[in-house]
């Protein structure tokens, strides 16, 4: 689990990047198990394949956790830290190498195992049929 001790910004946050290989284009979600238990504590700067902006790139974890849970990425973006614009942030990616950045935000929110995950794609051709 990483973390880091003070409230920072964009360039002097603690920086974690990872490296990975897509077989498949398609949606991707992030999935990342944290431990983020107040809203003084709850927060990461993250994006693929640049650096994260701010306010854009926030993931303001919410609700916070108890202990350590999985949750999926979300990006603040244009809305606010209780109303973010992309609560689940979804990332159509080619088949190739991408890059996960993570920068610290917010003392002692702490993250570690993260997965990539592909975003089911919805059935087709369903139709609703109204019992008698």
């Amino acid at each position: 689990m990483l973390s880091q001790p003070v409230e920072t910004g964009v360039p002097e946050g603690g920086r974690a990047e990872y490296l990975f290989n897509l077989n498949t284009a398609g949606d991707y979600a992030i999935q990342i198990s944290v431990n983020a238990p107040t809203d003084a504590a709850n927060s990461l700067f993250v994006a693929l394949d640049a650096d994260p902006s701010d306010p854009a790139n926030i993931w303001d974890i919410l609700p916070p956790t108890t202990g350590i849970q999985n949750r999926i990425v979300g990006w603040r973006g244009a809305g606010s830290f209780s109303s973010p614009e992309f609560p689940v942030k979804t990332f159509a990616l080619e088949s190739g190498v991408h890059k996960l950045v993570i920068i610290g935000r917010e003392a002692d929110t702490t993250f570690g195992q993260i997965s990539i995950l592909p975003v089911p794609v919805p059935p087709q051709n369903l139709r609703v049929v109204i019992s008698p």
